[in-house]
């Protein structure tokens, strides 16, 4: 697996080496931070089945083993970012109303909202976590009550 920057601009073409899933969610690694002190590694994300505002970024190992116990897909075989974005889309698309309003439901839960904090430096969490508020439809004065629990 390459370390991270190893596939750097090669978009839709890079290689994701490593599924890991839980429910509707799943993390696609393409690099992994090889170093003692960094546990993470870069991906493509789909939280709760969302292929609209799945994304690339950086990925907390450590985040996504705490958060939901995440499975490896043992079954899994390497794919490039672009077949699993095509595949992705054919089997579901958009995200349900429905599991908009549980997804809003959950990251508005004080218990949830803390546990994560709890995983990481609080100015990464609250950046993090104000992103994927706004990307859940909470205004700024609801993100605010949140972020303040």
């Amino acid at each position: 697996m390459p370390e991270v920057y190893g596939q750097d601009g090669m978009g839709d073409e890079a290689i994701a080496y490593l599924h890991y899933f839980y429910g509707s969610s799943d993390w696609y690694i393409t690099e992994k931070d090889t170093s003692d002190e960094q546990h993470q590694a870069f991906g493509y994300v789909i939280l709760n089945g969302d292929t609209q505002n799945a994304e690339l970024g950086y990925i907390s190992i450590e985040e996504m083993k705490s958060l939901n116990k995440p499975e490896l897909d043992l079954y899994y075989t390497p794919q490039t970012l672009g077949e699993i974005k095509s595949e992705k889309m054919k089997k579901g698309g958009a995200i349900s109303a429905k599991k908009q309003a549980s997804a809003k439901k959950d990251l508005a839960d004080p218990k949830k909202t803390r546990k994560l904090g709890a995983t990481h430096k609080k100015s990464h969490v609250d950046n993090d976590m104000h992103k994927q508020l706004k990307k859940q439809g909470l205004t700024n004065g609801q993100i605010a009550e949140v972020m303040e629990l």
